[in-house]
């Protein structure tokens, strides 16, 4: 159930410049569109309608919602997902969709960015200077029904995906320095022209 948020006891400590124009998808496929913002450490995303009448809801409740970065100009996207927190065990949570093909990439904050719950309910990615700096989150290849960290996927398992690239492909990794690229764009500049090339097998599938 969706619980609202009465009117003049939050919402007036809501600032409106954090409020984002974007769209929420609830489970049952329903689309609303309006303000949104997140709070990532409860993953509870508050929703304001044209009527001006707010509600909060979970992960559990919502399937993904999406808001335009005015920013960097592109609209960013949250998806509900089933994250590993032990192996043998997960946990719902909103996980930012970074790169969508086959091979998808996607992150979440460093967990030790903010100690204390937001007093003002505004969510990371509202803070421009955190949400455009790579170094504050941890990102994920999802390959396989699996998550693998990017750090470790772009270790152990390029060698075996560099068999499906093509001459052409090569040759762009090459002259753009991305044969093994260190940095968090370089391995997400490689990832993003891996999803975009003609290959020459079928995908690899690592052991």
């Amino acid at each position: 159930m969706l619980s609202f948020v009465p009117a003049g006891v939050r919402a007036e400590r809501l600032q409106t410049k954090h409020w984002k124009q974007g769209k929420v998808i609830l489970q049952d496929g329903t689309v609303l569109k309006g303000g949104i913002r997140y709070d990532w450490r409860s993953e509870v995303v508050r929703f304001k309608g044209a009527d001006q009448q707010q509600w909060a809801g979970s992960v559990r409740q919502i399937q993904e919602f999406s808001y335009f970065d005015q920013e960097e100009a592109r609209i960013r996207r949250f998806v509900a997902m089933n994250f590993p927190v032990s192996p043998v065990s997960g946990r719902q949570l909103f996980m930012e969709v970074i790169l969508d093909g086959t091979l998808s990439v996607y992150r979440r904050p460093h967990a030790h960015l903010y100690p204390r719950p937001f007093h003002s309910v505004a969510g990371y990615l509202f803070r421009g200077w955190l949400a455009n700096d790579y170094r504050n989150f941890d990102y994920y290849v999802y390959r396989n029904a699996s998550f693998t960290r990017l750090d470790v996927f772009s270790r152990e398992f390029w060698p075996k995906l560099h068999q499906e690239m093509n001459e052409e492909s090569w040759m762009f990794l090459t002259v753009n320095n991305l044969i093994a690229p260190k940095t968090i764009p370089g391995q997400l500049r490689l990832i993003a022209r891996y999803n975009e090339i003609p290959r020459l097998a079928e995908p690899v599938h690592a052991e």
